[in-house]
C-alpha cells in the first residue's frame, strides 16, 4: 500500500479531500491531507507567505514518511507539487496532477493561468486593497468550480473558503531533468472544467509528458463531483507505481 500527501489549491485547505480520504484508507493506504499555510486552520499572515513556505511544508511532511509518497497536487498546487519534487526528489514514488497547472523550468502560475481564455477565474478575480490577497467572486464560484457538484459541497466551501496570497501565483519554477525531471508522473484531466480549461491541460501534460493520462468526465472538483471514481484512480495509480519500482 502507498502513502498519499495530498495538496490542495487555491482558495481550500486539507479539507477539500475530506470524500477521498476515507476512500483510500479504506483501501490500506495512509493518507496526509494538509492545510497549507494560510489556510484552513493555519494562522499563518498571507504577507508572509511564498512558493518556497508552501514547499517547505510539503518538503516536512515528505520527510515524515516512512517510505516515498505518492505526491498529490489539486489545481495551483500542481505548482507546489512540482517545486516540492525539485527539492525532495528522493523521497517521492510518484506526482499525480489533478487537473491542476503542470508548469515548465521558469513558468509560474499567473503565467500559465493567462495562456488560459476558456477558464473562468481569472476574470473574476478580487485583489484585496493591500495587495496581498485574491479571492474569486462569490457569484462566479459555482460556474467555475462547482457546476457539477452538490449544492451541499459548494455551500462547505463558500463557508470555508478564505483568500489566496498573492504572490506565490507570479512566482515561476525552478526545477531540473536530473531532481523533478527523475519521478514518474501521472496527470488526471477534467473534460468539464471551467477552473483550468481541458485544453490548457492537454497542452501542459503534453509538454512536460505525463504516464499514464486518466481522463474524468466532471469540472474542477473531481473530489466532489465524482470522489470514489478519483479515489480509485489514485489509488490504481499508486499500485502500478509500486509495482513498476518493485
Amino acid at each position: 500500500m502507498a502513502g498519499f500527501v495530498l495538496i490542495h489549491g487555491g482558495w481550500a485547505g486539507g479539507w477539500v479531500w475530506e470524500k477521498v480520504v476515507p476512500f483510500l484508507e479504506a483501501n490500506g493506504h495512509d493518507v496526509v491531507a494538509p492545510d497549507l499555510p494560510g489556510h484552513g486552520d493555519d494562522t499563518t499572515a498571507p504577507d508572509a507567505i511564498t512558493l518556497d513556505t508552501y514547499v517547505e511544508r510539503v518538503a516536512q511532511l515528505l520527510d515524515a514518511q516512512p517510505e516515498p509518497a505518492v505526491l498529490v497536487g489539486h489545481s495551483s498546487g500542481g505548482v507546489i507539487i512540482t517545486q516540492a519534487a525539485e527539492h525532495r526528489s528522493e523521497r517521492l514514488q510518484l506526482l499525480v496532477y489533478v487537473c491542476a497547472y503542470l508548469p515548465v523550468e521558469g513558468q509560474s502560475l499567473l503565467d500559465l493561468g493567462q495562456a488560459d481564455s476558456d477558464q473562468l477565474i481569472l476574470p473574476n478575480l478580487e485583489f484585496a486593497p493591500d495587495g496581498t490577497t485574491v479571492s474569486i467572486k462569490r457569484e462566479a464560484i459555482h460556474d467555475a468550480l462547482f457546476a457539477d457538484c452538490p449544492d451541499s459541497d459548494y455551500e462547505s466551501f463558500l463557508a470555508r473558503s478564505r483568500p489566496e496570497p498573492l504572490a506565490v501565483a507570479g512566482t515561476p519554477v525552478s526545477v531540473t531533468p536530473r531532481k523533478y525531471g527523475g519521478v514518474p508522473r501521472a496527470f488526471i484531466e477534467t473534460q468539464r472544467d471551467r477552473g483550468i480549461s481541458i485544453a490548457l491541460q492537454r497542452r501542459m501534460h503534453t509538454a512536460t509528458p505525463c504516464n499514464p493520462i486518466v481522463t474524468m468526465d466532471t469540472g474542477h472538483m473531481p473530489m466532489y463531483a465524482a470522489p470514489d471514481e478519483l479515489a480509485a484512480h489514485l489509488s490504481e495509480l499508486a499500485t502500478r507505481a509500486t509495482t513498476r519500482g518493485a
